[in-house]
């Protein structure tokens, strides 16, 4: 297949937001199909993919840079920059293999942090992809009809199944006991997400992902991914693979660095929100291109932590040059790593898709818990 048969993903979004997007490109001569991802079965990764040839994506992220596509969205992050953050441990789940090891760990963060939870399921309605306004009629065949009926029946179903199962664990022990709210949302879970969270700022968002192999190799489309990079909120996404049930757990903890101001700013709110754990710190460069950090530099990075952090096991490391996501690997298998720590930046919608962000590379190539700190 050549460059102009080629169809990629250049985002994904709610179904009202993919069709203003598509009616956008169209209209500039760029063909557009949308996607949706799993319709009937609601999971973490539903949502509306809006898909064109490859050899049309300058044109589209011209379009988009130019145009006024995320004004809303911008709108919504300065409001949601004047609330105030809210005592609460928000986790989306998807009822699939990582919800109760998700659920595990929020709750375990909440307790020790005096919180409640909120339990969030985005429900992907694919019968009403868009609001209803006056003098629309609903036309959904009765045979729709009935499907939709069970499949809400059926989530609401799970998400009375996982309730009970958290309370006997907290009954029995297993669990510490904090306030608990379960909500189901409609909508394409990113937006459902990002909504919620930016109008109640919670203190941290617990999520989970797949393992590496099973990571669609095009990023702009992870859910998780998404909500890294447009939320004020500290993030953790947990892999399949993760052998850490609690933050406590997590003896050997990776921090990405470009050795800038903002990444000292960042290893000291990680340092607020885990005061309590004392786990070894292994500071590393996010690069394996610039060998710029000689050792003079590296001793003088040393030096200030020890000066700033004197009780704390710090070390400084450098990846090995070469591929990125093999040097990540081999310094996250050497040094058994348990979680990684990285920084993130708000950023335009061109520099997502051309330049991804660290937190997103590292959610591609790790298959080990991270948190991501919002800038």
């Amino acid at each position: 297949m050549n460059e102009k048969d080629e169809i990629v993903t250049l985002a994904i979004h709610s179904f009202g937001e993919a069709q203003i997007l598509k009616t956008m490109l169209e209209s500039e001569g760029i063909p557009v199909q949308l996607a949706n991802v799993n319709l009937i079965q609601p999971v973490v990764s539903a949502g509306v993919r809006v898909r064109i040839n490859k050899k049309d994506l300058p044109h589209a992220l011209s379009i988009i840079e130019q145009s006024h596509f995320s004004e809303s969205a911008i709108a919504d992050e300065k409001r949601a920059g004047a609330m105030k953050e809210e005592s609460y441990v928000l986790i989306p789940v998807d009822f699939e293999t990582m919800t109760e090891k998700i659920c595990d760990m929020g709750i375990r963060y909440a307790a020790r942090h005096k919180m409640s939870i909120v339990i969030l399921h985005a429900h992907y309605n694919p019968f009403y992809p868009a609001p209803m306004f006056v003098g629309d009629v609903n036309t959904i065949p009765v045979a729709d009809e009935v499907i939709l009926r069970k499949t809400l029946e059926e989530v609401q179903g799970k998400m009375d199944t996982l309730k009970r199962q958290i309370s006997e664990k907290m009954e029995s022990g297993a669990l510490p006991k904090v306030e608990m709210k379960m909500m189901i949302r409609d909508g394409a879970p990113e937006e459902v997400i990002k909504g919620y969270s930016h109008r109640h700022r919670p203190n941290l968002i617990v999520m989970g992902s797949r393992s590496k192999e099973k990571k669609d190799a095009d990023l702009i489309g992870s859910v998780a991914a998404e909500i890294m990079d447009s939320n004020r909120a500290p993030v953790l996404v947990v892999p399949e693979e993760s052998h850490i049930s609690d933050f406590s757990d997590a003896k050997e903890v990776a921090v990405a660095t470009s050795f800038e101001q903002s990444d000292l700013v960042l290893f000291e709110r990680y340092i607020q929100l885990f005061g309590h754990l004392n786990p070894r710190f292994h500071l590393f460069n996010i690069s394996t291109n610039d060998r710029q950090w000689d050792e003079i530099q590296l001793n003088a990075i040393r030096e200030y932590f020890k000066k700033q952090y004197p009780t704390r096991q710090i070390e400084v490391n450098m990846l090995d040059a070469g591929d990125f996501g093999t040097a990540l690997d081999i310094f996250t298998t050497r040094e058994k790593i348990d979680l990684i720590v990285v920084n993130t930046y708000k950023r335009n919608f061109l520099r997502k898709l051309i330049f991804p962000s660290k937190a997103r590379r590292m959610l591609f190539y790790a298959d080990t818990p991270l948190l991501v700190m919002p800038h």
